[in-house]
């Protein structure tokens, strides 16, 4: 057992908790503006990396590097954007509207953000395709009654 010699205990037996010791930690302001500026810091390191992987290519245009710009930039929803819609934006770089909005959607995911407020809210892209799929159905179903083109008489041509 324990060895009580002159009157003291083992101090395996004592417990030297105090009562500050059971409350909750306070959190300091201080500390939620460092995780905001170490949260910050770390967005910045992944927009510059992104860009850096288009900038080292060797095959990239300058339209390449602007798309990957705007991009991140509709992801992060920077007030350079302003006014703009991704829609008009991909229509001066020469590309679809979708080029731009996968790669926002994918660092906006990659850096767990939520779609900014240049951005469709996550779910709406599956009501989209979902509602593009009935209309294709419903206009398979017009042409055939099978999903097939109407069958289109020769009428004097080989083909």
């Amino acid at each position: 057992m324990f060895d009580i010699d002159h009157d003291r205990l083992p101090e395996e037996l004592i417990d030297r908790r105090g009562p500050w010791d059971e409350l909750e930690p306070e959190d300091y302001p201080a500390n939620s503006v460092r995780a905001a500026q170490i949260r910050a810091v770390a967005l910045l390191n992944a927009f510059g990396a992104s860009l850096e992987s288009v900038l080292t290519d060797r095959n990239a245009t300058m339209c390449d590097i602007k798309i990957r710009f705007y991009a991140l930039c509709f992801g992060l929803g920077l007030n350079l954007i302003e006014g703009r819609t991704m829609s008009e934006v991909a229509q001066n770089l020469g590309v679809e509207r979708a080029t731009l909005s996968k790669i926002a959607v994918q660092f906006c995911q990659a850096n767990g953000l939520d779609p900014s407020w240049h951005m469709k809210k996550s779910g709406t892209g599956r009501t989209y395709t979902m509602g593009r799929l009935e209309s294709i159905a419903r206009r398979n179903a017009k042409m055939n009654g099978n999903g097939k083109l109407p069958a289109i008489p020769k009428r004097g041509r080989s083909v």
